[in-house]
């Protein structure tokens, strides 16, 4: 816990970060959390996303035009995938290619652990969307 957040850090400045849930009495003790993020929160990296961002590296194992948005599938040096959606609404924008090191951000608060109130909340909510997995612990 760092702040009011679970922190994972995975060396060279990435971190997985996630609004901590509720504490209090009666609260479980959490020595190991899923997170998941729903893939349109994920933006490729241009530079510092903030101190409360989420800052995770990786390869590119793959890339899917899906008209508005293309999706990338993108393997973590945990050995988990995260899928990205990126709209494609720049003209003349690179897209990443399969293979390539990319650097991703976003939002502590569009973190859910699974199995709490809020990333629950959030998860029954948003059904339709694929979610990408990233168990810390």
């Amino acid at each position: 816990r760092d702040g009011g957040l679970l922190a994972m850090d995975l060396g060279d400045g990435q971190r997985i970060l996630a609004v901590a849930p509720e504490t209090g009495p009666g609260a479980p003790i959490l020595d190991r959390a899923t997170i998941t993020v729903r893939p349109e929160w994920i933006k490729l990296s241009t530079g510092d996303a903030g101190d409360r961002a989420c800052h995770v590296g990786g390869t590119v194992a793959d890339v899917v035009y899906l008209g508005s948005v293309t999706q990338l599938i993108v393997l973590l040096p945990t050995g988990e995938r995260l899928t990205v959606h990126q709209l494609n609404d720049e003209i003349g924008a690179t897209e990443p290619r399969p293979g390539q090191q990319v650097m991703l951000h976003w939002a502590a608060e569009h973190s859910y652990v699974v199995g709490s109130e809020a990333g629950a909340a959030e998860i029954a909510s948003a059904t339709e969307a694929e979610p990408a997995d990233v168990t810390t612990s």
